[in-house]
């Protein structure tokens, strides 16, 4: 009994995300969640307010790549890619 209410608790906290790891996107960010498809329309108010990033080249394949930023109090997460890719 206690094993078919586990599996119902980890289904149930599964419900809803891809396991799609995005590996076809051009840009990918550790830790990250991926979401296939185009960037959907803001669904609030938060904006951007800065991008800080040491330097404004990305190469092909390069990995820990530095950037950071701020957004407006009223947001909680951004979506980040390339228009075009698979993802972001």
């Amino acid at each position: 009994m206690r094993w078919l209410a586990s599996a119902a608790i980890a289904a149930a906290g599964c419900q809803g995300l891809d396991a799609d790891a995005g590996l076809d996107a051009d840009v990918r960010v550790a830790g990250g969640q991926y979401f296939p498809g185009g960037i959907p329309a803001a669904s609030c108010d938060a904006r951007v307010t800065s991008v800080d990033s040491p330097s404004n080249t990305i190469r092909a394949g390069q990995i820990d790549k530095a950037l950071s930023g701020r957004i407006t109090r009223d947001g909680r997460a951004i979506a980040f890619g390339f228009a075009g890719d698979a993802g972001y």
